[in-house]
């Protein structure tokens, strides 16, 4: 991370000047916020490290203490090298790099970087205890031994999203590597999308907002921890917001291209998570209304057959998949009949969830709503009423149908980040703006945002753990210790949180782990589960399991990982010796 981020001090300072005092101290200033930021970085990733244990002790100072002033020295013993190789290597390598290539490299190295920093599937952080991702790469994994989602596994995400699960497995069977690098590919085009939707109005100069939105949507509360389905699905809403205002500001109805790829993204967001579709709703009622004022019926149709093309085209490789496996019966019956039935709050009217859906909206991402409010004021301000009416149709259309159903968990508005970039409008209006050189605000503010990054990540806490300290790790010491090959792992009545991939087991009963749905099916499996002793390893959260002829106690271990103080409790039991024939069953 600390290599890429070096290469910004690089690729962005652009093309050399003569008597450049601004290009000289941006090299001073790109060298002391890197070596500050690194020495930042050094103190949360050390400071409660076994290395750094072993060296208090020789030194006779306390860790924490020890580690600080190794981050001060490093600071200061790296300044002067990295200020020269950024100096030798810009005049040297660097200085013929075209605008829109090192635009695109700028915005490729912000999002490395955010993404490393924030997400708890980097390589950075000692463990991914999430439980949703946990559970979807479980699912991705099983698909790579031949398990059939809904039907031999069960999951309440679309398959969509499992499949970019396999696809990270397949990267990296064991980690989540693959999907960090998944992760970075889509922050990539969410800022790409974003920073073109700024560049339709104020140029190349939309580079400033790079960084800043960067800070402002991955720093979220909304974010959580890393490997959502509305993560992943962010860039694909981007471009819907993208292809509208590019359509609006030319006065038309999107052409068949942009019809047919809004087609391909709805369907990649309806076969992940249907419950986003209301955006799309709001996209088409918009230019529908649009088509009906101006009279250009004809646009819109070609329009919608190009989406339906598109959203054909997502939509096969799903049909085609469930159909070669014959489980299209529980593609339906999971993914939309259960969800529909078992996934809602009972007893609530519509308008008491859209009231606690605006809360949970507020409280998750409090710095979106601002923004957006502030983008749909610039859209006024500036006689782009069209444009503002567009924002508030999709920002309506998505929120009626995320909070129908009155279930929400902060990740939910995520999704609403896409709303963000209008707010940054209002910083290219400031004067000095726009007299400036590109480069220098650019990259002075990614190197702002990152250390602000560093100091405020929800989940940056966790880089002074080590795999060992999580519950994890510990637990997967006792199951190797019992010389049981391939285990098969229950987790009972919670989600699983990350103890297969840590043990390297595919789970291979269909609910391994428990949802939050009430489905009854689903109890009465994990009972039986549990009756017959179908697992080597049964696991439980917060409390015991209640008195069991056929398991036993091997371990209890805190999970008190948690920033807001909700810290939980594992417990581990093993299979009995012949819990088998008592049953009644063979071994």
């Amino acid at each position: 991370a600390l290599c890429v981020w070096f290469g910004v001090c690089l690729l962005l300072p652009g093309r050399k000047r003569e008597n450049d005092g601004a290009g000289k101290f941006a090299e001073g200033m790109f060298g002391l916020l890197f070596c500050v930021s690194a020495g930042i970085l050094f103190w949360f990733r050390w400071q409660n490290s076994e290395r750094m244990r072993s060296l208090a002790v020789l030194c006779r100072l306390p860790a924490k203490q020890l580690c600080a002033v190794l981050a001060v020295l490093l600071c200061f013993a790296s300044v002067i090298f990295v200020r020269r190789c950024t100096g030798l290597l810009r005049e040297s390598v660097f200085s013929h790099i075209p605008e829109q290539a090192a635009d695109l490299v700028f915005i490729f190295l912000t999002a490395a970087c955010v993404v490393t920093f924030v997400s708890k599937c980097s390589s950075l952080y000692p463990c991914q205890d999430w439980v949703d991702p946990n559970t979807m790469f479980s699912l991705g994994r099983g698909m790579l031994k031949g398990l059939v989602p809904y039907r031999d596994l069960y999951e309440q995400k679309g398959p969509a999203i499992l499949g970019a699960q396999a696809l990270g497995a397949l990267i990296s069977f064991d980690d989540f590597r693959g999907i960090w690098l998944l992760e970075i590919a889509e922050c990539f085009f969410f800022l790409l999308l974003a920073y073109r939707t700024v560049r339709l109005f104020f140029g190349r100069r939309a580079i400033l907002t790079v960084p800043i939105l960067a800070l402002a949507v991955y720093v979220s509360l909304s974010f959580a921890e890393g490997d959502s389905t509305e993560e992943f699905c962010l860039p694909f809403l981007t471009f819907a917001l993208f292809t509208g205002s590019k359509a609006i500001l030319q006065k038309r109805i999107p052409d068949r291209r942009d019809g047919f790829w809004i087609g391909v993204t709805a369907g990649v967001v309806f076969w992940s998570k249907y419950s986003m579709m209301g955006f799309y709703a709001g996209w088409f009622l918009y230019f529908l209304l649009q088509a009906v004022l101006t009279k250009k019926l004809p646009d819109l149709w070609r329009m919608l057959t190009a989406v339906f093309a598109g959203a054909v085209t997502a939509s096969v490789p799903v049909i085609l998949y469930f159909a070669a496996n014959r489980a299209l019966d529980w593609l339906w019956k999971v993914y939309f009949y259960n969800n529909m039935h078992y996934y809602t709050v009972t007893g609530s009217g519509i308008l008491l969830n859209y009231r606690s859906g605006l809360i949970r909206v507020w409280e998750s991402h409090p710095v979106m709503l601002v923004l957006f409010s502030a983008g749909v004021v610039w859209c006024l301000v500036r006689k782009h009423q069209a444009h503002g009416l567009f924002l508030l149709i999709m920002m309506f259309g998505g929120f009626a149908l995320i909070f129908w159903g009155g279930v929400s968990f902060p990740y939910y508005v995520f999704i609403f980040s896409c709303f963000s970039v209008w707010g940054l409008m209002w910083l290219m209006e400031i004067p000095s703006f726009t007299k400036m050189d590109v480069t220098l605000p650019a990259v002075c503010g990614f190197y702002l945002c990152m250390v602000c990054i560093l100091l405020l990540a929800p989940n940056i806490y966790l880089l002074r753990y080590e795999p060992s300290d999580f519950p994890q790790y510990r637990a997967k010491e006792v199951i190797e210790g019992s010389g049981i090959e391939d285990p098969v792992i229950l987790h009972y009545g919670f989600l699983d949180a990350g103890f297969n991939l840590a043990v390297g087991a595919v789970p291979r009963q269909r609910f391994f782990c428990f949802y939050n749905l009430n489905l009854p099916e689903m109890k009465a499996e994990q009972q039986r589960y549990l009756d017959e002793a179908e697992a080597d390893f049964v696991l439980t959260c917060h409390l015991p399991l209640a008195s069991s002829d056929n398991y036993e106690p091997v371990g209890s271990w805190p999970g008190d990982f948690k920033a807001d103080g909700n810290s939980s409790r594992f417990f581990l039991y093993q299979k009995v010796p012949h819990a088998d024939q008592n049953n009644g069953t063979e071994p």
